[in-house]
């Protein structure tokens, strides 16, 4: 009798706790199911779709600019976020991940713009050091020698080379004597691909249109406001030019170009940030590199 008593308990508990455990695993299944089927819009979610969006990393203003934003387009934010994240689990569900090569770049843009978003200590951008970074990278702050000019033009390939030449030739002597200056161009020669009037353009600026040669030509020319010079030959044909100015390379003051060398300051220490990081993350792994790549 005891010995029923005895056993009649302990089934009880086997049962129920049989139970409990079975009861523990359906629950927790059908939360992993709940949790995968459920597209949960929060605002920290909300944020950070906003933010990659941009690629602006700024958590403070993308929350004002969303909540700036009147209810109907917020509603659109919101809508996009579900549309992406509704996309992005169901290609998981189909493994469009693994051995797409579109995604894996973009996996590794992610980590860059985790890395490039690295916080980095502000005092790095002093007075001092924004100074120093000026003083090393003068030749970035450098204007190039600029020149303005106005110039006549005549076809090579309409009146072949020798007759576009002798063309411009004529005209020279004749613009000269009636001291037509740089507004009357327009009034004579051939219509040109480009312009008529170039203003302050750098060296490579005008060999971008005239070819390296009529470039050199022409900053080596006198500023000479009223008076032609020429006749001075391109890849296109003959022109006549008058140099109104010429201006010469200069290093800008620092005060200048202060905000500019903050920027340049401020993005050099990002990518130094993000390639220390990279560089840890490479440190994890064992490289094997095979021989044959490298041989000659």
């Amino acid at each position: 009798m005891k010995q029923s008593l005895f056993r009649e308990p302990v089934m009880y508990f086997l049962f129920l706790g049989g139970v409990i455990f079975a009861a523990y695993y359906w629950v927790s299944d059908e939360a992993g199911v709940t949790d995968k089927n459920t597209i949960n819009v929060d605002e920290v979610a909300l944020l950070e779709f906003m933010q990659y969006r941009s690629k602006s990393f700024d958590p403070q203003a993308a929350r004002q600019r969303f909540f700036n934003f009147p209810g109907p387009a917020r509603q659109q934010i919101i809508e996009q976020f579900v549309r992406e994240e509704a996309l992005y689990r169901r290609a998981l569900d189909f493994g469009f991940e693994q051995g797409d090569y579109v995604i894996r770049r973009r996996l590794v843009q992610k980590m860059d713009f985790i890395a490039e978003g690295l916080v980095f200590d502000q005092s790095a951008l002093r007075d001092d050091a924004i100074m120093d970074h000026y003083l090393a990278h003068l030749a970035q702050y450098t204007q190039p020698a600029t020149i303005s000019f106005a110039h006549v033009f005549y076809s090579a390939s309409k009146h072949g080379v020798a007759v576009a030449a002798a063309k411009a030739a004529d005209l020279l002597e004749a613009l000269n004597d009636q001291k037509l200056g740089l507004e009357h161009a327009a009034q004579f020669g051939d219509r040109f691909p480009y312009h008529i009037n170039y203003v302050e353009k750098s060296q490579p600026q005008v060999a971008d249109h005239f070819g390296a040669a009529m470039a050199t030509e022409v900053f080596a020319l006198p500023v000479q406001p009223v008076r032609w010079q020429g006749v001075i030959k391109s890849e296109h044909g003959s022109h006549l030019v008058v140099v109104a100015e010429n201006k010469p390379a200069r290093t800008p003051d620092f005060e200048e170009v202060a905000g500019r060398v903050l920027v340049d300051l401020r993005n050099q220490i990002k990518r130094t940030n993000q390639q220390h990081y990279i560089d840890q993350v490479i440190a994890d792994f064992q490289v094997r590199i095979d021989p044959q790549l490298l041989a000659n």
